[in-house]
C-alpha cells in the first residue's frame, strides 16, 4: 500500500487529453510486477468543472500511488503530466544512502532506471536467519484458541495475503496491493521454532523488529517482539 500523490490539472483540454490516453491502455503492468487499469484512477470530470474554476485554480484528476507514479513518469507521453511529476519528485524523500545520488533529482533517476526502488536488493536472510526475543514469555500455551497475530514495526511493511509476503513501500515496488499491517499467522500453541519457521519463510532482512501479539476472546494476553538476525557465528550466543 505505497504513498498516495495527487495529479492536479487547469483545463478541459488536458483532462479530455489524458482520459483518451488512458482509455487506450487498458491493464499494464509495471517493472515490478503489479498490475493496474489507470482509467479506474480517473476522477470522473465534466468540462463544467473546469469552467467554473478560478483563474489561476486546479482540479485533481487522481489520487495515484508511488508504484503507477514511477510508471507514469516512464511511459506518459502527456508534457503536463510529465511536468506535475517533476514537481512531485524534485526531491525530499530520496535514500541517499542506498542510491548515491543526488536527492534533488528524483525523478532522473526514476527515469533513467537507478533510482533507490530499481537498486534495492532485499539481502533476505532466508533459512539462515536467527532471532532474539526481548521478553521472556512461556512460548507453549496450553489453550488452543490462542489466536496470534504478527506485524512489523520498521515503518513502510505491508502484508500482502495473496503472495503472502511483507514488502517495504520505501524501497521495494513490488506487490504493492498489500492488504494490510498485520497478519493472523495461527491459531494455537506457539513455539521458539515455528516462530522462527514464519520468520525465515518471509525472508525478512537483518535488523527487521517483528511484534507479535497473542489474543484470547479478543484480549490481548501477551505481547513481546523479535529482532531478525544475520547466520550464526563463532562469537554468536544461543539465539536460533
Amino acid at each position: 500500500m505505497a504513498a498516495i500523490d495527487r495529479t492536479y490539472l487547469k483545463t478541459w483540454d488536458q483532462y479530455t487529453k489524458l482520459k483518451q490516453w488512458v482509455e487506450t491502455l487498458g491493464t499494464v503492468t509495471d517493472d515490478y510486477g503489479n498490475r493496474f487499469d489507470l482509467s479506474k484512477w480517473l476522477i470522473p470530470r465534466t468540462e463544467a468543472d473546469f469552467a467554473r474554476l478560478s483563474k489561476g485554480d486546479d482540479l485533481s484528476v487522481w489520487s495515484t500511488p508511488r508504484y503507477i507514479d514511477i510508471w507514469l513518469i516512464r511511459n506518459c507521453p502527456l508534457d503536463f503530466i510529465q511536468d506535475n511529476l517533476k514537481e512531485q519528485y524534485s526531491g525530499g524523500w530520496s535514500k541517499t544512502a542506498l542510491t548515491g545520488y543526488n536527492p534533488t533529482d528524483q525523478y532522473t533517476q526514476i527515469l533513467e532506471r537507478r533510482s533507490v526502488y530499481d537498486n534495492y536488493s532485499r539481502f533476505g536472510l532466508g533459512k539462515t536467519a536467527r532471532m532474539s526475543i526481548d521478553y521472556k514469555v512461556n512460548y507453549r500455551f496450553k489453550d488452543s484458541r490462542m489466536v496470534w497475530w504478527i506485524d512489523i514495526m520498521d515503518l513502510g511493511w505491508w502484508y500482502t495475503k495473496k503472495t503472502d509476503t511483507w514488502n517495504n513501500e520505501t524501497f521495494d515496488m513490488r506487490n504493492q496491493d498489500g492488504d494490510s499491517m498485520s497478519h493472523k499467522i495461527f491459531t494455537g500453541n506457539l513455539s521458539r521454532k515455528k516462530l522462527l519457521r514464519w520468520i525465515r519463510k518471509w525472508d525478512l532482512p537483518l535488523g527487521t523488529t517483528v511484534r507479535i501479539t497473542g489474543e484470547y476472546d479478543r484480549y490481548i494476553m501477551k505481547e513481546f517482539t523479535v529482532k531478525v538476525l544475520g547466520p550464526r557465528t563463532k562469537h554468536s550466543r544461543n539465539n536460533r
